[in-house]
């Protein structure tokens, strides 16, 4: 909104303040409960984490706003969507001798990161081709699952066709959810949903102080 539609928004709730009351109420009240419901998703998301601490972490219990903690001690490469990077983590047959990966996770990381996880990478392929046993120095997951879109999905199956697998296995290993490191989002959404509730009933206050009607 420019200048000119901000003086035209104030000229309106001066010329019919019990209107504007009430738009404001409904309005902040809309506000209010979709950013409520969407942060209440990342709290519900918090009741069931799954930990990447421990080996056996199932994958499969990963849905829609999933918690994600822990740290991986494993990564496998990563491919990029417009700037965007991708990694994947793998879940192996078996952590002390694997021989093939049963599952993928994708996780989209900042920048600022990258260095750990392709330090990451290149240990977890050393140890997989049995080249080195040093141990990896572990990335912190503090996340949230979120289910993919058609071109993350389309370019995760490309990468894993780029390093061995079918289509078909690929598709059958690929978990359907992308993981962001989208914490702060809990906070603002209830923060703002908060914020935005307090306003509706202030409106709803005035409406009815002024006569819970539109007359001027």
């Amino acid at each position: 909104m420019g200048m000119r539609g901000t003086f035209r928004l104030i000229y309106w709730i001066i010329r019919k303040p019990k209107q504007s009351a009430f738009v404001g109420f409904v309005t902040a009240l809309l506000i209010a409960v979709a950013a409520i419901f969407f942060g209440s998703r990342y709290v519900i998301g918090d009741l069931s984490p799954v930990d990447l601490n421990y080996p056996t972490a199932d994958f499969n219990a990963i849905v829609d706003y999933t918690h994600i903690t822990g740290s991986t001690y494993s990564a496998w490469g990563s491919f990029y969507i417009n700037k965007t990077c991708y990694y994947v983590i793998p879940k192996f047959d078996d952590n002390s001798d694997p021989k093939y990966i049963e599952q993928v996770l994708v996780v989209r990381i900042e920048s600022k990161d990258s260095s750990a996880w392709k330090a990451l990478s290149a240990n977890t392929q050393k140890r997989f081709t049995h080249t080195s046993i040093d141990p990896a120095t572990p990335v912190r997951m503090d996340a949230y699952a979120h289910g993919m879109n058609y071109e993350i999905h389309d370019n995760a199956i490309e990468y894993l066709k780029s390093i061995g697998f079918t289509n078909e296995t690929a598709e059958k290993a690929l978990i359907p959810y992308v993981v962001c490191y989208d914490s702060a989002n809990k906070y603002s959404l209830l923060g703002m949903g908060g914020g935005a509730a307090l306003i509706s009933l202030i409106c709803l206050f005035l409406w009815i102080k002024m006569g819970m009607n539109f007359r001027d």
